[in-house]
């Protein structure tokens, strides 16, 4: 493979690991498919079974998360790639019992180990398993909802995003303010 192949190659699969944390965030069944071949294989731990098939799955749960990416080491081989991508994943679940309300934390970190292949000149991933290493979960006060109506508002203007931006302002000091909230919250507590 020439150096320009391997670019592109490499270019393609980093697209397909952005698109696939947006499309697992985003709860975007059609945009988590867009990274599989139809047959691949995904290995999860709490989903094992055919990718397109996880990404059904993937919609219908009730939490939400966040993924972050490391850089991907990928080895080209033809027209297939091992590709190991660190990646650290926090999961929010929402939790309202007499005892204990607010918002259950998981964060995880691990490893995407994916086999990459080039059918019909487009790279995807064809067979995934999800290595984690740490996870750890705790129990936090929720400030707010995210809301989903505003999400939706600012992902269908793109590249328009400047102009639906709230007015300049500034906290002084943000740790300051944390100090103020956090204290404030638990001075109620104790009453």
């Amino acid at each position: 493979m020439n150096d320009i192949a391997e670019h592109h190659a490499h270019s393609a699969i980093r697209a397909v690991l952005a698109r696939y944390v947006r499309g697992v965030d985003r709860l975007d069944a059609d945009l988590i498919r867009s990274c599989y071949h139809p047959d691949a294989y995904e290995v999860h731990g709490v989903f094992n079974g055919n990718a397109h098939e996880f990404a059904t799955w993937r919609v219908r749960q009730t939490f939400r998360s966040h993924h972050v990416l490391s850089e991907s080491a990928i080895r080209l081989d033809g027209d297939r790639a091992f590709v190991e991508t660190p990646h650290a994943a926090v999961v929010h679940v929402d939790l309202d019992t007499p005892e204990h309300s607010g918002i259950i934390e998981a964060r995880s970190s691990g490893w995407y180990l994916d086999v990459f292949t080039r059918e019909d000149d487009r790279w995807l991933i064809k067979h995934r398993v999800v290595n984690t290493f740490a996870r750890s979960e705790r129990l936090i006060v929720a400030a707010t909802q995210p809301d989903a109506t505003e999400g939706a508002r600012l992902s269908a203007l793109e590249f328009d995003l400047p102009s639906a931006a709230p007015a300049p302002s500034s906290v002084p000091d943000v740790a300051e303010a944390m100090r103020r909230r956090f204290l404030s919250a638990r001075a109620g507590d104790s009453h």
